[in-house]
């Protein structure tokens, strides 16, 4: 009755450890956070076109702000849970709203037309003085190229919105230029 059990013995036993899955902590960044604000207040004014005519909507910069925001959220949810490769976040920015803008274009009959939104900036850019190409076109441009590669260049939450801001900037400068070619 005194015989010891070698399964339960206390020399063999051993203090179970459980691994828990890698996953992102959220730490409050400040200087992500006021660079996110600094980016919101730079997309603001160069789509500040958006609230006045022809489309005079806040409404409209209102959603598209949202939109933006969500859709750099998303991105970061991707990279977290299904592909932790730092090109994630932009190439599906860039690739999700070609899927709405080719069913709008269905139905509402051009998709050719839809599709043919987003070579706008590039067509305005042909089509303006070099004075204007330098004041404007130039800080539009390297801002979407500067905000693109944000989380690329280190993943995190706030730099998924970033990025999201900057390639947003693209989609924005097409609808402005499209609302206001008629």
């Amino acid at each position: 009755m005194n015989e010891s059990n070698p399964y339960c013995s206390p020399a063999e036993t051993s203090v179970a450890t459980v691994n828990k899955p890698i996953v992102p902590q959220a730490k409050p960044d400040r200087r992500g956070i006021m660079f996110l604000a600094i980016a919101w207040a730079w997309w603001g004014w160069l789509l500040s076109d958006m609230w006045r005519a022809p489309i005079g909507d806040p409404f409209a910069l209102l959603i598209f702000a949202s939109g933006t925001l969500t859709a750099g959220v998303c991105g970061h949810l991707v990279y977290c849970y299904v592909l932790r490769w730092r090109g994630t976040v932009p190439l599906s920015l860039l690739l999700a709203p070609l899927p709405v803008l080719g069913l709008l274009g269905f139905l509402f009959g051009s998709t050719a037309g839809m599709i043919e939104l987003l070579a706008l900036p590039l067509e305005f850019v042909a089509h303006q003085s070099w004075t204007h190409r330098i004041t404007f076109s130039l800080p539009v441009f390297s801002s979407i190229v500067l905000l693109a590669i944000a989380h690329p260049l280190k993943p995190g939450l706030s730099n998924a919105i970033i990025t999201a801001i900057g390639i947003s900037l693209w989609y924005g400068i097409a609808f402005l230029v499209g609302a206001n070619a008629g």
